[in-house]
């Protein structure tokens, strides 16, 4: 019997990775860097794009790539800028947009409700705890979950199975009592699978076109939260 749910966070309760809230919260953000550096806005625009995929890269394994604070002080050291509460405040405003033009997925504001009577309720996520939060406030979704479980709580990133370890022991619940959904195959499918793990591919966002296989295959593949419920029952049964 199911008695716990890991969910994702980014493209998995929430459009995230092409939204227009991510677009104008990283426009806004460049946009306040311009009223110091008198630039073009596309030319800043572009180099802070680049300049975050640098760092993301060098910090691949590390939770810190998630860091907006970095994001932000890196590139204003870049540009010859040391100012670390500008950084601070330029991460305020980045979460301050962010928050205001996230969007929930309909079907999953729909389900919550009845899920969260039924079972334990956990996000799972590579994402910072600062960050997390203000998201799930944002969506109204905190109410609904019992606990989020952040990377900088652990120090490790999905697949790693030491993820998918500390969520169980957190929810005091074993594996075959779990369920794992998330949008990324080679992430959070390929970690919950090592973890033996049910589980479930949310079939949106940057992945939802790609065909995973093997350890990235999920047990179930659903295109809607409606389908979640079919599932539930079935294992429950």
């Amino acid at each position: 019997m199911i008695k716990t749910i890991f969910f994702d966070l980014d493209d998995t309760l929430y459009l995230f990775q092409d939204s227009s809230a991510k677009l104008k919260a990283e426009v806004e953000t460049v946009k306040r860097i311009n009223e110091k550096t008198k630039e073009k806005l596309h030319i800043t625009f572009n180099e802070f794009i680049e300049s975050r995929h640098e760092f993301k890269e060098a910090n691949k394994n590390n939770p810190d790539k998630y860091n907006r604070y970095l994001w932000f002080d890196n590139f204003l050291t870049q540009k010859g800028i040391k100012d670390i509460n500008f950084a601070k405040d330029l991460e305020v405003l980045y979460w301050e947009v962010l928050s205001q033009n996230m969007v929930p997925y309909e079907d999953l504001r729909i389900v919550l409700p009845e899920l969260s009577r039924k079972y334990k309720l956990y996000v799972l996520t590579d994402g910072l705890e600062y960050g997390q939060i203000i998201r799930m406030k944002a969506l109204k979704f905190d109410k609904y979950f019992d606990g989020l479980l952040c990377s900088d709580q652990h120090n490790s990133l999905k697949p790693d199975k030491q993820v998918f370890d500390y969520g169980l022991k957190v929810a005091g619940c074993k594996p075959e009592e779990s369920i794992m959904i998330g949008d990324k195959p080679h992430k959070d499918i390929r970690g919950s699978n090592n973890a033996f793990i049910t589980s479930i591919w949310i079939q949106r966002g940057k992945y939802a076109g790609t065909n995973p296989i093997g350890k990235d295959k999920a047990k179930y593949t659903i295109k809607n939260y409606f389908r979640l419920l079919d599932i539930l029952e079935k294992l429950d049964n």
